[in-house]
């Protein structure tokens, strides 16, 4: 039998930890598992310039450029977001083939959608990059081999995602790209985080047993097209105001939790994986994909990001990728979910 749902995200997801501003902290079930290698940022710089040196050339825009690098001498792959200052944009890294940039089908340790970068202009001349995991057992690491859920920069990352090192380079005008590796790699700023959020998700359920009661207006509103209805999960902190409201609406009635600032920096995935925060228990022919939706804030925004769904994610009719929510808006996830928001 078909349900939707909203999983429960973890308590000490939500409480206090290493990070006092993101409040997240190392979960305890993957303490014991190996810590990401530690990446030689130079010699990998150095040895792939000539990959890096030309998609450089190419792209004379402000943006970011991620590359993806394996054992080979050859890039898995690169992808350019060109930054604006009045849009964020997006690209998903993992081996689903819908994908912005597409791991090695082999590299089952990557999740089919594992880590979306989201990229803005502050200025003509400066980006914000972040990197956010979609709530995966395994997050991604630095090059001081930490493991990390989430992180925010001004300027180039070296990271590694299942053993695959992700070389991430804001570009910019019409500077002179020097014609060496180790005169390029000379040339980069010290790597500076903001934000940084420590551990992993652990890829743990988020369903709880009870269903929620009925609600009124004034929330937003996922219609299930199948399904009684089980929702539950703190996705708001006790000392916070609510940003908005979920309500989940079948043929069984509406049900509805309320949604802070916390949940919202880390993210609200939408979609079939358990690992989601919202979603269904629909099988294999469902059109809604397993990690379909993200809901993040992103600087003053809370912006609706589509995480690579085979299906797509429409507003009005029509597809997006990243959308900022604004009060009234409804959006379908693939026929199988509509999701309206409206702001508490």
């Amino acid at each position: 039998m078909s349900l939707t749902r909203i999983f429960r995200r973890r308590a000490d997801l939500l409480g206090t930890g290493l990070n006092q501003e993101t409040a997240v902290v190392e979960n305890p079930l993957l303490a014991a598992k190996a810590a990401p290698p530690k990446i030689d940022a130079k010699r990998l710089f150095v040895e792939r310039y000539g990959i890096i040196q030309r998609a450089l050339e190419a792209h004379r825009e402000l943006g970011v450029l991620i590359f993806a690098f394996d054992e080979g001498e050859s890039a898995v792959g690169h992808v350019w977001l060109r930054a604006s200052l009045d849009k964020t944009r997006a690209a998903v890294v993992g081996r689903h083939s819908m994908c912005g940039l597409v791991m090695p089908r082999d590299r089952t340790e990557i999740s089919l959608r594992h880590v979306v970068f989201l990229v803005r202009a502050t200025s003509h001349s400066e980006v914000r990059i972040r990197a956010i995991d979609l709530h995966t057992k395994t997050a991604f690491g630095d090059e001081d081999g930490r493991v990390l859920q989430a992180v925010m920069t001004e300027g180039p990352m070296f990271l590694s995602v299942g053993g695959v090192s992700l070389v991430v380079v804001p570009t910019e005008g019409e500077l002179p790209i020097p014609a060496s590796g180790e005169e390029a790699y000379a040339c980069l700023p010290e790597r500076v985080f903001f934000d940084e959020r420590y551990g992993t998700s652990g890829h743990v359920e988020r369903r709880a047993d009870a269903p929620l009661q009925g609600v009124g207006d004034g929330a937003t509103i996922i219609r299930s097209k199948q399904g009684p209805l089980a929702a539950a999960g703190d996705l708001c902190k006790e000392d916070e105001a609510p940003r908005a409201s979920i309500t989940v609406r079948a043929d069984a009635g509406p049900v509805r939790r309320a949604v802070g600032d916390t949940a919202l920096e880390c993210g609200v995935l939408f979609g079939r994986y358990q690992r989601c925060d919202v979603g269904t228990t629909l099988d294999e022919d469902s059109r809604l994909s397993r990690v379909h939706l993200m809901v993040i804030r992103d600087g003053d925004d809370v912006v609706a990001v589509d995480t690579s769904s085979t299906n797509g994610t429409y507003l009005e009719g029509r597809s997006l990728a990243v959308v900022p929510l604004q009060d009234g808006y409804v959006l379908d996830l693939a026929g199988e979910l509509e999701v309206a928001w409206h702001a508490a």
